[in-house]
């Protein structure tokens, strides 16, 4: 029975690949802070993030030719657990640094373009327009901003 289980100290990326996309997040995050004040890491940050979500969209290479018992319980993730898991801390960070937003709208709208990312990715272009409206950003920069989450509306 104990082989049935991987027993660590710690979480590993290939037994729980959100915990992957959290620290990825968390270093986008950090590159925000002002004592790093780095917006060029959390782009790169986010351009992997976008690619790994896409790589969601693949699903596993081969299916597993197990079956799983009844009593086996796993839950879903959903494209909102993973937009949240990716995304959500450099949104809120990076609000009010032009460069990053930009790229976080940029990146929305691409993933907009698959059926399965298109409610999240707008729930998360409004919020992150949201933040960057009330964040310290010039209105021609706040504009720049705006035209793309409205295309991602569809407006």
């Amino acid at each position: 029975l104990q082989s049935c289980f991987l027993v660590g100290k710690a979480r590993t990326f290939d037994e729980d690949p959100r915990f992957g996309l959290i620290v990825l997040s968390e270093i986008g995050s950090r590159a925000l802070s002002p004592g790093v004040n780095d917006p060029g890491t959390a782009i790169h940050v986010l351009g992997c993030l976008i690619r790994l979500v896409l790589l969601t969209r693949q699903g596993p290479k081969k299916k597993s030719e197990r079956s799983y018992s009844a009593n086996l319980n796993i839950n879903r993730v959903t494209a909102a657990d993973i937009f949240d898991d990716a995304f959500r801390a450099i949104s809120r960070d990076g609000a009010s640094i032009v460069e990053v937003a930009i790229f976080l709208q940029k990146g929305l709208l691409a993933l907009n373009a698959y059926p399965e990312f298109r409610e999240t990715a707008l729930h998360l272009s409004q919020g992150a327009l949201e933040r960057s409206r009330m964040g310290q950003i010039s209105a021609e920069d706040l504009k720049r901003i705006k035209k793309i989450a409205q295309k991602l509306a569809g407006r």
